[in-house]
């Protein structure tokens, strides 16, 4: 590849990325503090893409938590 399909952080670390979108997720999580976590288990991602990936295969994709009784579903319309 040549060096113009890379991106480069131009923040701190000077690393490099195939994409924009890996860019902005290192950005976000590792100069920014934006860091996204699985509110189930407490694990930590890179990417919030990664994260939902996650929840979908290792929780069975309960990703919408009920404010009232904390239940957990996978789709937002079964909050009532």
């Amino acid at each position: 590849m040549e060096s113009s399909e890379f991106f480069g952080c131009a923040v701190r670390c000077g690393k490099a990325f195939t994409s924009n979108a890996y860019l902005k997720c290192h950005t976000a999580s590792v100069h920014n503090g934006n860091i996204p976590t699985c509110d189930i288990c407490g694990k930590s991602f890179v990417c919030k893409g990664s994260l939902k990936k996650h929840i979908h295969k290792q929780h069975s994709g309960a990703i919408h938590t009920c404010k009232v009784c904390g239940k957990k579903c996978t789709r937002k319309s079964s909050l009532k």
